[in-house]
This record gives C-alpha cells, sequence and structure tokens, in this order.
C-alpha cells in the first residue's frame, strides 16, 4: 500500500515500524498518552504521602491508630502492588519497649504467624534504660498485593505491653521538657502504586 497524505492531513501506509528511529520523540507524545502497559511492570505509577509534624502517645495495651500515620491510595489496576514505607521518629518510657503493625484498611499486615500469647507485630520500638530523654528513628517498607481498584488506607498502629504502666510517643522524647537536649522529630508515611 502506498504511503499516501489525505485532505485532512492523516497519513496512511505506513507499516509497523515504518518510521526512522528517533523520529518520534518526548515532544510528539500526547499528555497521559503512555499507559501503565506500556511503561511496563515495575513502573512507579503513582506516589501518595503523609507527613505528621505533631506529637502522639499512648500507653494502650492494645494495638491503637498512630493518628496523622495513614495514607489512602486507588490502585489503577487490581494486578498492581503498593510498596508502603515508613519513617518514624519515636520515644519510649526508660526501659520499656512497644511493638508496631501495618493494617490495610482493618487487615494487619506483615506480621509474625501466631505463636501462643506472644504479640505478633511488624516492627518493634525500644529504648535503653534511662533513654526516656532520647528520640529514636526506624524506617519499614512493606509490598502489598492490594488486588482491588478501590480507595485503600494504609495505616500505622502501636501497642505497649500491660503491667508496664509505660508509654511510646511519636516525634517527640518520652520527657518532653523544653530543653535543647530533649528533642522533637517528623513521621511519614509513603504509598507508591507499582505495576506488576
Amino acid at each position: 500500500m502506498p504511503i499516501a497524505i489525505n485532505g485532512s492531513g492523516t497519513i496512511t501506509g505506513v507499516s509497523v515500524g515504518g518510521l526512522p528511529d528517533g523520529i518520534v520523540d518526548t515532544d510528539m507524545i500526547a499528555a497521559a498518552a503512555v499507559t501503565a502497559p506500556k511503561r511496563g511492570a515495575g513502573a512507579i505509577l503513582q506516589v501518595v504521602s503523609t507527613t505528621k509534624t505533631d506529637t502522639f502517645s499512648s500507653n494502650s495495651d492494645s494495638f491503637t491508630d498512630l493518628t496523622g500515620l495513614s495514607v489512602t491510595i486507588t490502585p489503577t489496576s487490581t494486578s498492581s502492588k503498593i510498596l508502603f514505607i515508613a519513617s518514624l521518629c519515636y520515644g519510649c518510657s526508660a526501659d520499656s519497649y512497644a511493638s508496631g503493625r501495618l493494617v490495610r484498611d482493618s487487615t494487619p499486615l506483615g506480621v509474625a504467624p501466631a505463636a501462643g500469647s506472644r504479640t505478633v507485630c511488624g516492627f518493634s520500638m525500644q529504648m535503653n534504660l534511662n533513654a526516656n530523654n532520647k528520640l529514636y528513628s526506624l524506617s519499614y517498607q512493606y509490598l502489598d498485593s492490594p488486588n482491588t481498584t478501590s480507595a485503600t488506607t494504609y495505616k500505622l498502629q502501636g501497642r505497649t505491653y500491660s503491667g508496664d504502666s509505660r508509654s511510646f510517643c511519636i516525634n517527640q522524647t518520652q520527657i518532653d521538657n523544653d530543653v535543647n537536649f530533649h528533642h522533637r522529630g517528623e513521621s511519614r508515611v509513603i504509598a507508591m502504586e507499582v505495576a506488576a
């Protein structure tokens, strides 16, 4: 079929692969024209994040939402994966410990299998003796397969342990006095949709 240009400027007769290499550049691609399948597996399709700058504390011995550390993302495909990343600043009572976990909507993720009366969690927060005036940090990652295109919320929860009368806190030291060696920090959570 010969190449032809009709009256409206449409070109016909060009076979697949018929254009020379490099003739189509970035400027010729329409905005949002590259679909998820064309980007390929492993492409980051969207990123949402939440940064917490205020403080939080709890002495609950049940898993409790860490307020301000949740993020909602709506996957574009049921085959997509969600990479969740958290960066936490935390403090605890002296010689104490707390546990944390990730929850998708109401489902805990990345926790160990049940083992007697042991607490199953995704990560731990622990302090050394007399460390209640120190701020610690941790990072946490989890790759999830939610199998949905509905809005999905990922949140962090934490708990301490009964009988301690101890507590943990986010973005501050346990003893939060107004002196320069008692620190404040910020924490954040990020959710990234990854093409399958």
